[in-house]
């Protein structure tokens, strides 16, 4: 049994638990993640696996893995908690345009603080997880509408647009895995995308690429950046 889930099962057995088969699937499936992830991301991860887990045992498993020092729960906006193994010092870019995060090592960080106190002498306690701000693409789209006379509006991602909007993928957000299944089913920058129905309490996003009808979890629609194609941006 892998460390992990040795350390696990010993922790629940403290508290008088036990390694039921749920939590070992939940936590086999967060092993193969090696980047923050929400808990509607994990559960579309485990539904793919063909395990059977309800979204609530995979929010209880979680509160039990973070109580048992194995998971970190933080806070990087959009009102909904991202999980993460990683435990060595590292803070978080978020773009307020389309969502992204980047995890960035905590130098830049630790010499501005260093720059505080030798100018201000103003210790700090702590630095922030996250950094808000304009990841390279989104200012990079911002600055070449702005400098053409484009209106310059916010994108939005595919589980935000409504039902029946054609609009074209601009950027695939969420790290590399993400990245090759959304390739794997022909949606990547630049190709027409078509929203047909959701489910409630984010359940799948059906779409239609190239006249192809596929259903995605909510979390990997969040990961897809469209810009309307048959909506003016300005709303009018």
């Amino acid at each position: 049994m892998p460390e992990k889930l040795e350390s696990f099962r010993d922790f629940l057995a403290e508290h008088g638990g036990k390694l039921t088969n749920v939590r070992k699937v939940v936590l086999q499936a967060i092993l193969g993640l090696h980047e923050h992830f929400t808990a509607d991301e994990l559960f579309d991860r485990v539904k793919a696996r063909g395990d059977k887990v309800s979204r609530a045992s995979i929010y209880r498993s979680l509160d039990l893995l973070v109580a048992s020092n194995l998971l970190r729960k933080v806070d990087l906006g959009e009102n909904r908690s991202y999980y993460e193994q990683h435990f060595d010092t590292h803070h978080h870019l978020v773009c307020v345009n389309c969502g992204r995060v980047t995890e960035v090592a905590p130098e830049p960080l630790e010499s501005l603080q260093e720059e505080l106190f030798k100018r201000y002498r103003f210790s700090t306690e702590g630095l922030p997880q996250k950094v808000l701000g304009w990841c390279r693409e989104c200012a990079s789209a911002q600055a070449e509408e702005e400098g053409t006379g484009k209106i310059a509006f916010k994108s939005k991602t595919l589980a935000e647009i409504k039902k029946g909007i054609r609009a074209r993928v601009r950027q695939v957000t969420g790290g590399m895995q993400a990245v090759k299944r959304l390739q794997a089913l022909g949606i990547m920058p630049g190709k027409e995308i078509t929203k047909l129905s959701e489910m409630p309490f984010h359940g799948p996003v059906v779409v239609s690429v190239e006249q192809t009808r596929m259903a995605l979890g909510f979390g990997l629609a969040k990961k897809v950046i469209v810009e309307m194609v048959d909506e003016d941006p300005a709303g009018r």
